[in-house]
């Protein structure tokens, strides 16, 4: 069963969401997990893929965008295409919807700015967490 963390950022800024999303995968980084980011839009997913490489000048966090089964410890991963990875550790989901496959996952990721808490994804996402009695913490930033 994987434990599901919720950050909610006090912000309506997308860069600032992304921001977030780049130090929090560089903890997980610098903690040895395998991370999977599923992202909504590969326009997304190519934004998120740029700021990792500059978003800190001394810091370095290999990853690559793809589709398919990565061997570095962060994949970002367009969203309909989580059901094909076979290593689960860490997923950061920034999608609208929870890949089939998050119960292989030891640890849920879960990133929301006031903006996208509009969208009622966290509801739907919360809900379906508390149905599988899924621990869920949350972390007002």
């Amino acid at each position: 069963m994987p434990s599901v963390d919720f950050y909610y950022l006090k912000d309506v800024h997308k860069q600032n969401l992304i921001l977030f999303c780049c130090r929090l995968l560089e903890v997980a980084y610098y903690k040895n997990h395998q991370i999977y980011v599923a992202i909504e839009t590969l326009t997304q997913a190519e934004e998120l893929d740029q700021l990792l490489w500059s978003f800190r000048d001394n810091s370095f966090i290999p990853h690559k965008l793809l589709v398919a089964q990565a061997n570095l410890p962060i994949a970002l991963i367009v969203g309909r295409y989580t059901q094909q990875l076979s290593v689960q550790d860490v997923l950061l989901n920034l999608t609208a919807t929870i890949p089939a496959n998050a119960a292989n996952f030891t640890r849920i990721l879960e990133v929301f700015n006031i903006q996208s808490l509009a969208t009622g994804w966290h509801d739907s996402h919360r809900a379906y967490y508390q149905e599988r009695q899924w621990p869920v913490k949350e972390h007002n930033l």
